[in-house]
């Protein structure tokens, strides 16, 4: 499975986690998984349409991926206030690393299971 249809198929898992179990997918990770899909740079009130969440808090996700080096910011061309975001060659290995991890625990635990 490519990068980016593993990325809309575990935004979506994380949408069914949330409507039917109650549980909020971690936020850094549903943070990396939206820069991916945008391809692009990505403003904080962009990140923020997919969260309930204040843009202080939004802000200490971003800082804290920032510190990670797994996302980079750049100020906007028209307003230096705004900044872009977007991931590092270190948070796309991170990301292919959890795709190939999460693919391999739940194919193998599910042909595991049927071989049972």
């Amino acid at each position: 499975m490519d990068l980016t249809s593993f990325a809309h198929w575990r935004l979506r898992l994380t949408s069914v986690e949330s409507s039917l179990m109650g549980a909020e997918s971690d936020i850094r990770l549903r943070i990396l998984l939206i820069l991916l899909l945008n391809r692009t740079t990505t403003d904080r009130k962009t990140l923020l349409s997919h969260f309930k969440l204040d843009r202080i808090t939004m802000r200490s996700y971003i800082n804290a991926l920032i510190d990670e080096t797994l996302i980079i910011a750049s100020e906007s061309a028209t307003d230096r206030r705004q900044k872009h975001y977007s991931l590092t060659h270190k948070g796309i290995t991170l990301m292919k690393t959890y795709r190939d991890q999460a693919l391999k625990i739940t194919f193998v635990t599910a042909e595991t299971e049927t071989s049972k």
